[in-house]
């Protein structure tokens, strides 16, 4: 039997009253804090996206911030990073850069690179920003102007080795250099942009300013023939293992260790890498744990000193200052270092010295509602024994970077997360060259590598304001 249809009158007692479910919705989202936040940063992206104008009027909107007024237009955090950097090159006050950048420069260079190509706006914008300000600061070394230059690819970091090759280069010159440039303004990148204008037009790299070795004739070649993937300091590892006959599978083993892009002590460091070579079985899962333990028993001020109490001594001294690699065999050095490896995960021994945050904030990222929410944190380690906990949870011997954190040289973090009950999981831990800003290391468990989740958050971080990721941190 057929339903006899509704009247307009329920027609309309239905339509009023979905319109008031409706409003009670819209008003409950309103008053929720996070909703509203949300919704706001909903439409001022849009609003940027559809902006024409915004995009076609950089110019106008650098012009307002040299002017220090504030756009009306909301910018992306991409854009954000483009304008404060575009203000500290535009200070009457002496700025801090080692060398000083080219306001002009810069601004042609930020036009040309916002109207044809893609490198300010994607998660890597600000990286770029900063390599294009180091550019400007090398303007009197170009040797073609960026006006003509139009790029013949999507891909930023194409866009990029062809847009330095145009400014710079009378010959050709390997991909790998070019990370002297997104290393930014800082001392060290100075002197590594010397290198790729030197070797860009055409003079030997072996009379340069800086240079972290000597380079022999050969070695000076095969730094050239570094793949695209290395950087410009680990590529002197490249050549100088290449030369004493290592393949490439052990050098990017090597590499990815503490002396892969760091040449303090090279006098040890150099002994180790030969008797390394010298040991083709040995699985290359070891050479990080080997150096590790060298460099903790002959460099890290780790057990008290006899001598103390006399003027001018320190108070701790490394355990085997004068430890050498002769007559060493596999064996025995295996046996050491895992003895080593269990004492560094005890439980809180030995001093708990602690030391100052770095200048890089934390990440917080929430993801999910209800029972499947989840808080994502990336926090600094600041202590000794925190380090032993850390490593004593994922399985590595992270805190055997104490030293090397109180000395400033570098920082340690962990990310992790904590579910909807409250219960936290270590997911990946992090070293941070805090000199150029980098993830140089990312390990999960046992030294495992991270995976697409974890990467994705690492550049959050970066997109936040936190450090740049390393090619080598996810190999």
């Amino acid at each position: 039997m057929d339903a006899r249809p509704k009247s307009n009158k329920q027609k309309r007692l239905e339509l009023k009253e979905k319109h008031e479910r409706r409003a009670a919705r819209q008003a409950a989202e309103r008053e929720s804090p996070r909703a509203q936040a949300l919704a706001i940063a909903a439409r001022a992206d849009g609003a940027l996206r559809g902006s024409r104008l915004f995009h076609r009027n950089l110019p106008r909107f650098l012009e307002r911030i040299e002017a220090e007024a504030t756009p009306g237009t909301p910018a992306a955090a991409g854009v954000r990073g483009i304008a404060s950097l575009y203000a500290t090159v535009n200070r009457a006050s002496p700025n801090a850069y080692p060398l000083a950048p080219d306001r002009d420069a810069f601004r042609r260079l930020i036009e040309v690179c916002w109207e044809r190509t893609s490198l300010l706006t994607g998660q890597h914008a600000y990286t770029f920003a900063n390599a294009l300000m180091a550019l400007s600061a090398h303007a009197d070394a170009w040797v073609r102007q960026p006006g003509p230059w139009v790029p013949k690819t999507h891909n930023a970091d194409r866009q990029f080795h062809a847009l330095l090759r145009h400014l710079l280069a009378k010959y050709d010159v390997p991909a790998f250099l070019n990370s002297a440039w997104t290393e930014g303004l800082t001392p060290a990148g100075v002197i590594h942009q010397r290198w790729f204008i030197r070797i860009a037009q055409g003079r030997n790299l072996r009379d340069a300013e800086g240079l972290p070795i000597p380079l022999t004739k050969k070695q000076a070649h095969l730094y050239l023939q570094a793949p695209a993937d290395f950087d410009v300091l680990r590529a002197f590892r490249w050549a100088q293992l290449r030369e004493l006959g290592a393949d490439e599978r052990f050098i990017r083993s090597v590499a990815a260790t503490r002396v892969g892009g760091s040449f303090d002590h090279e006098d040890f460091w150099i002994t180790v890498l030969r008797w390394l070579v010298d040991q083709p079985m040995l699985d290359h899962a070891h050479h990080g744990p080997i150096v590790d333990y060298l460099f903790d028993r002959r460099f890290a001020a780790n057990v008290p000193n006899p001598l103390a109490s006399q003027p001018g001594q320190p108070l701790l001294i490394p355990a085997q200052p004068n430890l050498s690699m002769k007559g060493r065999d596999v064996d025995g050095l295996l046996r050491a270092v895992a003895a080593w490896h269990r004492r560094l995960g005890g439980g809180g021994h030995g001093p708990n010295f602690a030391w100052d945050p770095v200048g890089l904030p934390e990440l917080v990222h929430e993801e999910g509602e209800g029972k499947s929410r989840k808080v994502y944190r990336i926090v600094q380690l600041t202590n000794a024994h925190a380090l032993q906990g850390e490593g004593r949870v994922m399985g590595h011997c992270v805190a055997s970077y104490a030293q090397s954190c109180r000395a400033g040289r570098c920082s340690i973090w962990s990310l992790r997360m904590i579910d909807a009950e409250g219960l936290e999981t270590r997911l990946v831990t992090l070293e941070v060259a805090n000199a150029s800003r980098q993830v140089v290391q990312a390990r999960r468990k046992l030294n495992a590598m991270p995976g697409p989740k974890e990467l994705n958050l690492l550049h959050r971080w970066t997109a936040a304001g936190g450090p740049s990721l390393s090619k080598w941190a996810v190999r």
